[in-house]
């Protein structure tokens, strides 16, 4: 429950300029990341700034699960959608302790970084 709060919170706060994880109000997501979308050339130039302010983020999947070894099978398929995903997902902080002033700050550092 309280992951959810924080998830509605990022969607409800975070600038138009990323894109937020949608869960159909008939699911339910554990979060075990909070991961938006960016622009292809904004996610490493984002990722810096948060990390100088001390705002951790991560990619936790950097390649898609096509390429990975253990596919080999599909490596030649064409999954147009993963590979545009894998080079713009960034994750933010997530955790059920995230208090209303770090989430501020993480958002406005966020919206500084557009601005």
């Amino acid at each position: 429950e309280l992951r959810n709060n924080i998830a509605e919170y990022y969607n409800e706060n975070l600038p138009e300029n990323v894109i937020t994880p949608y869960i159909d109000e008939n699911n339910t997501s554990s979060w075990a990341q909070y991961s938006i979308i960016v622009n292809n050339e904004d996610r490493d130039k984002l990722s810096s700034y948060l990390n100088k302010r001390e705002i951790p983020t991560a990619v936790f999947y950097k390649k898609p699960f096509h390429l990975l070894d253990i596919y080999n099978a599909n490596k030649k398929s064409n999954y147009d959608i993963s590979l545009n995903i894998s080079e713009r997902i960034l994750s933010l902080p997530m955790h059920p302790y995230l208090d209303k002033t770090e989430l501020d700050y993480i958002i406005k550092s966020i919206k500084s970084f557009y601005d």
